[in-house]
C-alpha cells in the first residue's frame, strides 16, 4: 500500500472539503431533466450531467465521445451507479467551460469530482472488483488528463492542451491494464454478461493509440499494440460509427465492406503499431537482442501478425478497387 502510494500518489489524494457554491442552472429538455432525478445526485451534479447529456445525445453525431456516452448511457442507464465511472465523467465534463457556472466553482467541482474518481479506483483495485465500467472510466480519465484547468486559464473557452504528463501516462497504463484483465476474463468465458459492452473495446483503445501515442512511453505504446491483438471481435455490428477501428479480419469473416474512413482508421492504427515495434527493437538490452530470448521472439511475432494483417486488408474488395485505380 505504502509503495503504491509513492508509485502513483495522484491515486491517493484526499479528499478536500467544497464549501457549498450556488447550484448550478440545470439545462437541457423536460426529457432530459427527468434522466437524472432518481439518484442522489445533488443539483450540481445534476446540472453536469444535463449538460453533457445536451450536447452529446444527439444519434447523429459521428465523433468520438458521443459514440462512446450513448453506449455507455445505453448500457448502463443514464445515472451510472459505478462511482468511479460517474466521477471519471463528471471531472471531465466539469473541465469545461460552462456559462451558467463561475470558473472558480467549477474548478472546485472539478477536483471534487477527481478525488472521488481517485478514491473509488484504488477502492475498487484494492477489493479486486474492477470491471468494465472502471476500463471506461479511464477513458474519460485519459480525456481528462490531456488538459488543465487552472485559476488563471478557467475563464478561457478552450481548456489548456497538456499531451505530455505524468497523468495522463499513468491512467493509459490502467485503461491498458483494465483491458487486459477484461481479455483474460472473455478468454476464460468468465461473467460474459459484464461485459455489455465490448464491441467498443477496439474502438476505446484505437482512439486512446490516435490522441495519446505521442506522449505515450515505448513501452505503453507497444503494450497497446500487444493489448490490441487479444481483444475479441464482435460477432457483428452493433453501433456502425465504433466499427472503424475492427481490424480487416473482421470484415472478410462477415463478408462486409468497411467505408474509406474505416480502412484509413485500421491502417493507421497498423502504422502505429509497427512504429511501436521499432520503438521497442530500439530498447532491447543485449540479451534481449539474442534471435532465441521471449523479447525478441515476442517482437517478431508482433511484426508477422502486422505483416498477416496488411495482407488481409489488400484482400478486402474495397482496398482491391482502390489499387486497381492506382496501379498502372
Amino acid at each position: 500500500m505504502a509503495k503504491e502510494r509513492k508509485l502513483h500518489p495522484e491515486l491517493y489524494a484526499e479528499e478536500e472539503d467544497v464549501q457549498e457554491v450556488e447550484d448550478l442552472e440545470v439545462i437541457g429538455s423536460p426529457m432530459a431533466l427527468n434522466l437524472f432525478r432518481d439518484s442522489e445526485l445533488n443539483d450540481r451534479d445534476v446540472g453536469y450531467l444535463n449538460a453533457i447529456y445536451s450536447t452529446y445525445s444527439n444519434p447523429e453525431r459521428q465523433d468520438c465521445v458521443a459514440v462512446v456516452l450513448q453506449n455507455l448511457w445505453k448500457g448502463y442507464g443514464f445515472t451510472f451507479s459505478d462511482p468511479t465511472l460517474l466521477f471519471s465523467i463528471l471531472a471531465w465534463g466539469s473541465s469545461f467551460n460552462l456559462m451558467y457556472v463561475h470558473p472558480m466553482h467549477r474548478i472546485s467541482d472539478h477536483e471534487r469530482y477527481k478525488s472521488k474518481f481517485r478514491q473509488a479506483l484504488v477502492k475498487a483495485a484494492q477489493d479486486n472488483t474492477s470491471s468494465e465500467p472502471h476500463f471506461f472510466a479511464a477513458l474519460f480519465a485519459v480525456l481528462t488528463s490531456f488538459h488543465e484547468i487552472k485559476p488563471e486559464n478557467a475563464e478561457r473557452t478552450l481548456r489548456e492542451f497538456n499531451g505530455v504528463n505524468a497523468e495522463l501516462r499513468t491512467y493509459q497504463l490502467i485503461l491498458l491494464i483494465l483491458l487486459k484483465k477484461l481479455n483474460e476474463k472473455e478468454a476464460k468465458k468468465q461473467d460474459p454478461h459484464t461485459r455489455r459492452l465490448q464491441h467498443l473495446y477496439n474502438y476505446v483503445l484505437s482512439l486512446v493509440r490516435l490522441w495519446a501515442s505521442e506522449s505515450a512511453t515505448a513501452a505503453i505504446n507497444y503494450d497497446m499494440h500487444l493489448v490490441a491483438e487479444k481483444i475479441p471481435m464482435p460477432t457483428g455490428v452493433v453501433d456502425k460509427r465504433a466499427t472503424y477501428a475492427l481490424p480487416a479480419q473482421f470484415w472478410l469473416r462477415q463478408d462486409l465492406t468497411p467505408d474509406w474512413q474505416g480502412l484509413e482508421w485500421s491502417l493507421s492504427d497498423d502504422i502505429r503499431a509497427l512504429f511501436s515495434c521499432f520503438q521497442k527493437m530500439l530498447t532491447l538490452n543485449r540479451e534481449e537482442q539474442d534471435e532465441d530470448s521471449p523479447a525478441n521472439q515476442l517482437l517478431a511475432a508482433s511484426i508477422k501478425t502486422l505483416r498477416k494483417k496488411a495482407i488481409r486488408m489488400q484482400k478486402l474488395p474495397c482496398t482491391q478497387h482502390v489499387l486497381q485505380r492506382v496501379s498502372p
